[in-house]
């Protein structure tokens, strides 16, 4: 390579040959057996795991009394989701009182008991619009 004014620069020479000596021939057919070792047992221990899965124990769950004419699909979805019955003492005893046992609104800005309630409209989650004027002679809880 020529600079402008005629004078030559030299590039370094880039070696081309291994850095350092190779290995001998014993070093490598240990290095081989080692690799194949460790292969094997990777191996190994990758079948043992895969077949010899350990699954959880079933539970065992006592089905109340009010609910042993459930349906079996509806006894595993409640176990899928983890429902399990309220048995605190007090829960399910107001349900079998009547309406005027129930405590009194804790805000005037309700309506009250048995009254109608006013027109309005709102969108489903898909968007389609439905007022209470369209559920009339249903159930409906608000």
């Amino acid at each position: 390579m020529k600079l402008d004014r005629g004078s030559e620069v030299k590039l370094p020479q880039l070696p081309m040959r291994p850095g350092r000596p190779a290995y001998s021939r014993r070093t490598r057919l240990i290095l081989a057996i080692t690799l194949a070792a460790v292969l094997l047992i990777a191996v190994v221990v990758a079948a043992l795991m895969s077949t010899s899965s350990t699954r959880a124990p079933a539970r065992s769950v006592t089905i109340p009394v009010a609910d042993r004419s459930a349906s079996p699909a509806l006894l595993r979805a409640a176990e899928a989701v983890g429902f399990h019955p309220n048995v605190e003492p007090g829960i399910g005893e107001l349900e079998t009182e009547s309406i005027s046992a129930a405590n009194p609104p804790s805000t005037p800005n309700l309506l009250p008991v048995g009254s109608y309630a006013p027109s309005f409209t709102l969108r489903t989650p898909t968007g389609v619009k439905v007022s209470l004027g369209s559920l009339l002679g249903k159930a409906v809880l608000l």
